[in-house]
């Protein structure tokens, strides 16, 4: 039954960077040999940054199909354009089953996943890497440069977002003062119109408004109140008259028949 939810090479290298994200490492993804021409690339490489580790070079080829594994054993030479760097180098498959026995080259680790993230299944063997060429040198310092962000594109960026941010403070302060003055106004007007003096810091007085308020609004329900009742009385009055016509009416008819 196929897996609706394959593990893919992104989702390797993405476990490859977690199991070498600390301080101790320099994890670099698609790693060609050189920064030019033809080249082939590592899928990956890892360089322990302490003597404590060795400072080893660790490269990796990611595997997700048995026939991808095939057409690797194929071709040696692709692993060994960067290979002859390493210190150790290793095989990083989907499925552990993509690899049958006695496949695996001598020297070769094997990681695949477990969890969610990746576990030994054969340990590497030591290599005796060659110094480090030029070529292959600068195509790691590429990948170093290409992700990082230089110190002086974060100060530009942080002085444009502050002065974005000055800016937009400004205008809320424009904001609010405007927002003041009409309610200033409105104090006024309300003031004028009560012969109440709001002070803010007297909560009596305070207290006073929000009764005043009170009283208002019951004022104006009750003046709602009574109007419908007027308006429920003058239909009432109107009903009984057209009933006392009609009833007119009815009987002058019959005293005409």
């Amino acid at each position: 039954m196929t897996d609706p939810n394959p593990i893919t090479s992104a989702d390797l290298l993405r476990m490859l960077h977690t199991r070498y994200s600390d301080t101790g490492w320099a994890f670099f993804a698609e790693v060609p040999d050189r920064t030019a021409g033809h080249f082939r690339r590592a899928d990956a490489v890892a360089i322990s940054l302490w003597p404590s580790r060795g400072l080893h070079l660790h490269g990796f080829e990611v595997k997700v199909s048995r026939r991808d594994w095939l057409d690797e054993l194929k071709r040696p030479e692709k692993a060994e354009s960067i290979g002859k760097y390493c210190d150790f180098w290793w095989l990083v498959v989907s499925d552990s089953s993509i690899v049958e026995d006695g496949e695996l080259p001598s020297a070769w680790g094997l990681l695949a996943p477990s969890g969610n993230g990746l576990r030994t299944l054969v340990k590497p063997t030591a290599l005796e890497p060659l110094p480090i060429g030029r070529p292959f040198l600068c195509s790691l310092l590429r990948k170093f440069a290409e992700g990082q962000v230089p110190r002086v594109s974060i100060q530009n960026k942080l002085a444009a977002e502050y002065k974005r941010g000055e800016e937009a403070a400004a205008r809320m302060a424009s904001y609010d003062a405007e927002d003041a003055l009409k309610l200033r106004d409105a104090v006024k007007v309300f003031e004028g119109a009560t012969g109440l003096k709001i002070r803010w810091s007297d909560l009596n007085e305070l207290a006073q408004v929000k009764r005043f308020v009170g009283l208002t609004q019951e004022l104006r329900e009750g003046a709602a109140n009574e109007a419908l009742a007027l308006a429920a009385r003058t239909v009432k009055r109107l009903r009984d008259v057209a009933t006392a016509l009609e009833g007119a009416l009815q009987a002058k008819g019959s005293g005409d028949v």
